[in-house]
């Protein structure tokens, strides 16, 4: 990995680290929430928990090819 990579995912930290502290808060508060409530918010999380990129790769088996791009990438 390149020192430019690094320092990149370095800078994403405190947003990551934000975002899930911010995720705890709604999560906490899930069973006191309103029903429909609930679903916004579980329908959120698991939009986060699955983006669209790992949807589309699992649609379909993978092949040798891909994966080798994949893993001479990094």
């Amino acid at each position: 990995m390149t020192a430019e990579r690094v320092n990149q995912l370095l800078l994403a930290i405190p947003a990551l680290e934000a975002h899930e502290q911010l995720i705890l808060l709604k999560v906490s508060d899930y069973e006191h929430m309103k029903p429909e409530a609930r679903k916004k918010l579980f329908k959120a999380l698991n939009k986060l928990a699955n983006p669209p990129i790992i949807e589309e790769e699992n649609k379909k088996p993978m092949t040798t090819d891909q994966l080798a791009s994949i893993l001479n990438q990094g």
